[in-house]
């Protein structure tokens, strides 16, 4: 057979053709192998990563169940507890006094109270060893409340060792009966009575609790049930548990360590409210942070004053005062209500408004005080008082009104009806009437919507501000107690308080520096006399007179226009001027807000010493010069 060249060409062409498709078929299954291998690491990765989520999850399941019992089981126990003194003091209630005897309510410092019942021939020694052997009560301060007639023998009560801690005791009037005095609501959570330690000072009382009502026992109702001592005891207990329950609210802020940055409040004092509703905007801002307030004057530098408290106690009392006559309040001096203010309220400004008297009630003491008896009601969620058309501040809306009411005839009233048609019908009562009856019931339908009904948003968001810190849970639960702080009108302030508050730092005796005090003193004890009578006052351009009050005194001295309901930290002091600067003798007063110290001048005959510090007050209105 003959081969040619192009045959044996073509095989070998053939040939290693065949051999590369081997090879490549060889490189695929290996790719394919490779791919293979690695799909199934990632699965098994996979796998492993959501075991171990799994694993977590598990985990977190058992710390949250056994949490959930661990909270279960301290209710219980509480309960329990609440319980085991609901029961006690039932079994105590049950106990009535037979005829000649006497009640004591005992006051303890924790706030909690209880009853006993003596006979009159027992001597004191015994009634406060049955009253509570745990927790001896003063005899000393129980001889006040023996009646007159009482059998006690004064030597049984020379033998109390009198260094005992005591307790208030008030008597309770043995004609009441009884059963009205021992009446206990089971139903109303109390605090205990009978935990009481002696061991613990009374500092503790800054732990208290404010959602533990106990306005039961302050209640018309309750006080009804007993009689007191003098009226000034019952002041004095309100003004204690008002004292208790803002120590409470403040026990939730951090006033010893310095606040975020946020918290600090650059303010201009023509622009104090505006100034407030920039920082409380602030996202970063901390309401149960210290505030930083920096006066900021025309030339936009700080006047001078580091923050210690009085520039706080100074902005609280600029700020409550611009806030209550701003565009969101409307009313007389002594009942302000909220106005409706349609920009405000969508941009959320009731809300912040809220927060703002939050924390100027609890940072320095400082509420409203002259709210309308309506608007407090509708916070506290007691019943509101009628409504009436001199709650009406729009003048066109009350004439219109009045106008209605004021009409003796059906044709009157039609008449005055279609003059504020437009005024109905904006406050949905506008309808037909045929009787005077008719006529009345539409114009307090028409009072009802314009005082509460169209002021619904803005109360929800001023309730919304006011949770803030707890103070809106605080006014519900204890409105009677917080109704001074919003509707008691201004604190009084007497000459004598504001005497009796200063400590006055006199150099040693027998020198030369006393005796210029001594005088000083003196013109200053008759200085704040004239203030008190009106008489202290300049005279400015124009001819006109501005008077000093002793809430002026009060701001030059601390910042502050009253005495918060904590008292101030510091202890207002009196120092004087015997320093000159450059030369030159110190005439009017000084102070120094942050530490409450105030500095009189000396050598001084009295006009001079009046002159100079009724003027010294009037004219300074910063930190730079106080």
């Amino acid at each position: 057979m003959v081969i040619n060249e192009s045959e044996v060409s073509s095989l070998s062409h053939h040939g290693d053709d065949n051999a590369d498709n081997e090879m490549v078929s060889i490189e695929n299954n290996h790719s394919n192998q490779d791919h293979q291998v690695g799909a199934e690491t990632e699965s098994v990765e996979e796998r492993r990563r959501l075991i171990e989520e799994q694993d977590s999850e598990y985990e977190q399941s058992l710390l949250s169940d056994r949490e959930k019992i661990n909270n279960e089981r301290r209710r219980e126990q509480q309960e329990e507890r609440r319980l085991q003194v609901i029961r006690e003091r039932i079994q105590l209630s049950a106990i009535f006094p037979s005829e000649g005897d006497v009640t004591f309510q005992f006051h303890y410092p924790d706030g909690s109270r209880k009853r006993r019942h003596f006979q009159l021939q027992n001597t004191i020694q015994d009634s406060v060893t049955l009253c509570d052997n745990v927790t001896p009560a003063g005899v000393n301060q129980a001889e006040a409340a023996i009646p007159s007639n009482s059998t006690v023998p004064s030597a049984s009560m020379d033998t109390f060792d009198p260094t005992v801690p005591s307790a208030s005791m008030d008597t309770f009037d043995p004609t009441v009966p009884s059963a009205s005095m021992d009446t206990f609501d089971p139903t109303v959570p109390s605090a205990s009575m009978d935990t009481f330690d002696p061991t613990v000072p009374s500092a503790s009382v800054d732990t208290f609790d404010p959602t533990v009502p106990f306005d039961s026992m302050h209640s018309p109702a309750s006080a009804s049930t007993y009689t007191s001592t003098s009226t000034s005891t019952a002041v004095s207990d309100t003004r204690h548990d008002l004292r208790r329950l803002l120590q409470g609210l403040q026990s939730a802020v951090d006033l010893v360590e310095s606040g975020p940055i946020a918290n600090c409040i650059n303010v201009v004092r023509s622009r104090v409210l505006e100034c407030a509703l920039r920082t409380f905007n602030r996202r970063a801002f901390n309401p149960h942070k210290q505030l930083d307030i920096v006066f900021v004057d025309s030339c936009g530098t700080g006047e001078g004053s580091v923050d210690t408290g009085g520039p706080t106690r100074e902005f609280l009392r600029l700020l409550m005062k611009e806030l209550l006559n701003s565009r969101y309040f409307v009313g007389p001096e002594n009942g302000k209500s909220l106005a409706l203010d349609s920009l405000g309220l969508s941009r959320g400004t009731y809300k912040v408004l809220g927060m703002i008297i939050s924390v100027c009630l609890v940072h320095g003491g400082v509420g409203p005080r002259v709210l309308a008896r309506r608007l407090y009601s509708q916070l506290s969620g007691i019943p509101a008082p009628p409504v009436n058309i001199e709650e009406v501040y729009d003048p066109e809306l009350h004439d219109q009104l009045d106008k209605i009411q004021r009409a003796k005839t059906i044709t009157e009233a039609h008449t005055a009806m279609l003059e504020a048609s437009n005024s109905l019908h904006m406050l949905g009562a506008l309808c037909k009437v045929s009787t005077l009856e008719e006529r009345q019931d539409l114009v307090n339908a028409a009072l009802k919507y314009y005082l509460e009904g169209r002021m619904e948003m803005p109360l929800k968001q001023l309730k919304e501000g006011l949770e803030t810190l707890g103070v809106l849970n605080a006014i519900k639960e204890h409105s009677s107690i917080m109704e001074e702080l919003f509707c008691g009108g201004p604190p009084t302030l007497s000459a004598a308080s504001l005497l009796d508050l200063f400590t006055i730092h006199y150099s040693p005796r027998g020198t030369n520096r006393r005796a210029l005090e001594e005088v000083a003193v003196g013109h200053w004890r008759d200085w704040i006399i004239e203030v008190e009578d009106g008489d202290a006052a300049v005279e400015v351009d124009g001819g006109d007179t501005i008077k000093v009050t002793l809430e002026n005194v009060l701001v030059f001295a601390s910042g502050a226009s009253a005495v918060p309901v904590f008292g101030f930290k510091e202890n207002p002091n009196i120092t004087f001027l015997h320093e000159n600067i450059n030369g030159n003798r110190r005439m009017f007063p000084e102070a120094n807000t942050c530490t409450i110290t105030l500095k009189l001048p000396i050598g001084q005959e009295y006009e001079e010493f009046c002159h100079f510090m009724t003027s010294g007050v009037i004219q300074s209105p910063t930190f730079g010069v106080a």
